[in-house]
């Protein structure tokens, strides 16, 4: 079985990568991250995309900009137009 060690070692990865991830997408630096930032990083990184679930060629006319933006809306708990880190 996995003991509660290696349990924290995995969580550390994890969390270790979503950093990653919000540092690819925080274009700013203001510690938070909007949709346009959002749409810029999925673009420009397609494992960051993958990630989110999204495609990264993100466009209007196919669906999947409206994927992206219920992605968002479901990400952005308190409904403030932002992803924060904290």
């Amino acid at each position: 079985g996995t003991t509660a060690h290696s349990r924290m070692a995995e969580l550390s990865v994890v969390v270790d990568r979503l950093g990653e991830i919000f540092t690819n997408c925080d274009r700013n630096g203001d510690g938070v991250v909007n949709k346009r930032e959002l749409i810029l990083a999925c673009r420009q990184h397609p494992d960051v995309a993958s990630f989110w679930g999204v495609s990264s060629q993100i466009r209007q006319e196919d669906g999947s900009r409206d994927a992206l933006e219920r992605k968002f809306q479901e990400i952005d708990g308190n409904d403030d137009r932002a992803i924060s880190w904290t």
